[in-house]
Parts: structure tokens; C-alpha cells; sequence
């Protein structure tokens, strides 16, 4: 929650317009992931996301506004694949229900796109 919190209040600085794009991006990236989680949860008969997944990604809303959602999400996607490449190479097999912790590739996402800006897909 400090994370959303000092994202949209360093957007306010930046004015009404950037704040409110940034507190649509705080919303939109909890109910996001919620959401895929809670149809994870739903299909699968077993949890997919942690906990903590939404609120970290409605942070990463809460900084780089909704704009940026997209390219947090792929940046995370790609550092995870790039570790499960990683284990294949390694371990020479990944099971799917090899839990991987999807928070720390959240935040190098974050990182990233409030480093270098969404990238331009």
C-alpha cells in the first residue's frame, strides 16, 4: 500500500491529468490481476497468484500509470520465461507446478518501464 500511495502522490506533482492517470493505472492494474488470478483460481481448482500480486502491479499502476501496465507486464513475463529457460537448461525439466515467485518479476518490470519509459509497441 506505500507503494500506490507515494506513486500517485508524485504524480500529483506532476499535475491533476498525470494523477489521474495514474490512480485509473493503480485501479486497472489491481483489478487486472485479481481477475486473472481469481479465473486461474476458478479453472485450474488451485491458486495461481500470490496475494500480493494485485497490489504490487496496482503499484506499478500507481507510478508509471496505466500506460505502462502493459510493458511492466512483459517485461515480467520475459525475465520469468527467462528463467524458466534458465532451469530447463539447467534441470533439464519444469513442472508446472514449479511455483515461481511472480513478484520478484513484477518488480524488475516496474523498474524498468519507470526507468525507460512503456515501451513502444
Amino acid at each position: 500500500l506505500p507503494l500506490i500511495a507515494t506513486g500517485l502522490v508524485v504524480a500529483m506533482g506532476a499535475g491533476w491529468d498525470v494523477a489521474l492517470t495514474h490512480l485509473i493505472g493503480a485501479a486497472a492494474g489491481f483489478g487486472g490481476l485479481w481477475l486473472v488470478g481469481w479465473l486461474y483460481q476458478a479453472v485450474r481448482k488451485r491458486q495461481g497468484l500470490g496475494g500480493g500480486d494485485p497490489f504490487l502491479f496496482a503499484g506499478a499502476g500507481a507510478w508509471v500509470g496505466w500506460i505502462g501496465l502493459p510493458s511492466v507486464l512483459l517485461w515480467a513475463c520475459a525475465v520469468g520465461l527467462s528463467l524458466v529457460f534458465g532451469m530447463l537448461v539447467v534441470r533439464r525439466s519444469v513442472s508446472a507446478t514449479d511455483r515461481l515467485p511472480f513478484g520478484v518479476f513484477l518488480a524488475v518490470g516496474i523498474w524498468l518501464t519507470w526507468l525507460y519509459g512503456p515501451l513502444g509497441l
